[in-house]
């Protein structure tokens, strides 16, 4: 395998209470309901798909787009105080770029949040390609966003290993023929994994079941 797909939150960075905070937020001002049973069935999608669900049918595709824009800004304003990097991540993603291992980061997020996480986490220098909510035309589930970072590396998909660790990532990778690491993490059950080659916790955990054959390729190990 020659490639490494990587999605942002949850996976390289806890995220998850600035996202939720930040939701219901733009739903109290807007009197939704928007509860953490909603945010847990509906993270890893892209905001845009994700408000049409608990938003007012009769609104208008671009006053739920505005609701869509709002959240992403809250988002962003949150991110100093609430988001942190999660452990391992950056050494993992050093270990790989040693060993001149192509990576992508794969996020359902706009492409302004994603970039500016690239940037917080410091880890554009490693990166090959950024792959974006906005640069597709169907966010996770579809395998869009990894399909398009796969082709951006130049690598097949089939020799791609995603990290995500949402139901909707699993299945993106999934339904793009990768394989898949499950990374289990806050708020998730482990049935939403259930589509994944493997179910990992921890960057220590995932560093065990990888095996660097020469530059720019590794083996997947004791995979069950």
């Amino acid at each position: 395998m020659d490639g490494v797909l990587l999605d942002m939150d949850g996976v390289l960075v806890y995220s998850n209470p600035a996202h939720f905070i930040s939701w219901q937020q733009i739903a109290e001002e807007d009197n939704v309901v928007f509860t953490r049973d909603d945010f847990q069935k509906t993270f890893g999608m892209v905001s845009e798909e994700i408000v049409p669900l608990y938003w007012p049918k009769n609104w208008s595709k671009e006053k739920l787009n505005d609701v869509a824009i709002r959240k992403e800004r809250r988002y962003l304003e949150m991110v100093p105080q609430h988001v942190k990097m999660v452990p391992g991540a950056l050494e993992f993603i050093r270990l790989l770029a040693q060993h001149e291992i192509k990576m992508a980061v794969g996020s359902s997020g706009p492409r302004v949040n994603v970039e500016y996480m690239v940037d917080f986490t410091g880890i554009r220098p490693y990166l090959s390609a950024i792959v974006t909510g906005s640069d597709v035309a169907l966010g996770k589930p579809a395998p869009d966003i990894f399909l398009e970072a796969a082709r951006q590396l130049n690598v097949q998909p089939e020799n791609c290993l995603v990290i995500d660790d949402s139901r909707s990532g699993v299945t993106a990778g999934h339904r793009g023929k990768m394989t898949v690491f499950g990374f289990f993490s806050e708020g998730h059950q482990p049935e939403e994994y259930e589509l994944a080659n493997l179910t990992v916790r921890s960057f220590d955990e995932i560093r065990r079941h990888i095996r660097i054959t020469s530059p720019g390729f590794f083996d997947i190990i004791d995979q069950e």
